[in-house]
């Protein structure tokens, strides 16, 4: 459209003024979005670095389908802490569970009764925590 505008002879100059304006608006719009796909393509966009960033430094997500054992889990919980650098100290496997089994009783309350939960281990913000994920039968 700015092309076609631009094609025709205006006798306006306030109207010439405000064309030439949108078009360099535009061409500049047009060269930042070009830059902003060479980047995507070479790995440079910072979005997609930072994105990149946060994967990352994620704990892997368990499988789904699997369900993990307390034991296995609390193994998980106390690995992920270590790598972060936060103290294991009191931790056991008996306190990782009744805090699951709290955290499960309110989402229930919010969810509904019948509602089942899978807990993973997932660091966050340089931090090792507990997610929960409700599970569809």
């Amino acid at each position: 459209m700015i092309a076609r505008l631009s094609e025709q002879k205006l006798a306006n100059t306030a109207v010439k003024f405000r064309l030439g304006s949108l078009s360099s608006r535009y061409q500049a719009m047009q060269r930042r979005w070009e830059e902003t796909l060479r980047r995507m393509d070479s790995g440079r966009y910072e979005r997609h670095r930072f994105q990149a960033a946060l994967h990352e430094h994620a704990a892997p997500a368990p499988d789904p389908a699997a369900s993990e054992s307390a034991d296995t889990l609390f193994r998980h919980y106390r690995d992920a802490r270590l790598a972060c650098g936060q103290s294991t100290k009191g931790l056991c496997s008996e306190d990782l569970t009744q805090r699951m089994e709290a955290e499960r009783r309110r989402l229930r309350e919010r969810f509904g009764a019948d509602s089942e939960f899978q807990f993973r281990v997932a660091i966050e913000e340089g931090r090792a925590k507990l997610k929960a994920r409700r599970v569809t039968p």
